[in-house]
């Protein structure tokens, strides 16, 4: 058994939508220590969303850029169990305001799926080749060293 955890979300570069802290600094604290990088605001560069509330501007700004929309429930879960799982389970509700992570799908109400988990957006290679740019010298985006 293996007590590294910090690769499980690699490749991940993900925002936060809708959530308050102090929810919104475990998340994100919870996510870096697997192996994500944090955005503080959408770009094209993220690969996920995590949101917390369905149909909003920001989820349709993602939706447009072919990135994995998430609810938040999806980063912890991957914490308990201690690997990926998988991002349909972990669909965003229609609005309500719930800061409690969302259940998987598989438990949810017939007809909710996760948005553009098919068509899962990865950081590419040359995502990865400049990354070091965004992460390492633009404030806005974090792998968890100055956190």
């Amino acid at each position: 058994m293996s007590g590294d955890h910090s690769s499980i979300l690699s490749g991940v570069i993900f925002a936060l939508s809708g959530y308050l802290n102090p929810l919104r600094t475990e998340l994100r604290e919870a996510a870096m220590s697997m192996g994500a990088k944090y955005s503080a605001d959408w770009s094209s560069r993220c690969t996920h969303l995590c949101a917390n509330f369905g149909n909003t501007p920001k989820i349709r700004e993602a939706e447009n850029d072919n990135a994995t929309v998430v609810h938040g429930g999806w980063i912890t879960a991957c914490k308990t169990a201690k690997k990926r799982l998988t991002e349909g389970d972990f669909p965003v509700g229609g609005g309500a305001t719930s800061s409690a992570p969302s259940a998987p799908a598989s438990q949810t109400a017939p007809g909710k799926r996760a948005r553009n988990a098919p068509a899962q957006r990865q950081a590419s290679s040359s995502d990865e080749e400049s990354e070091a740019s965004f992460t390492g010298s633009d404030s806005d985006y974090s792998d968890g060293g100055d956190a």
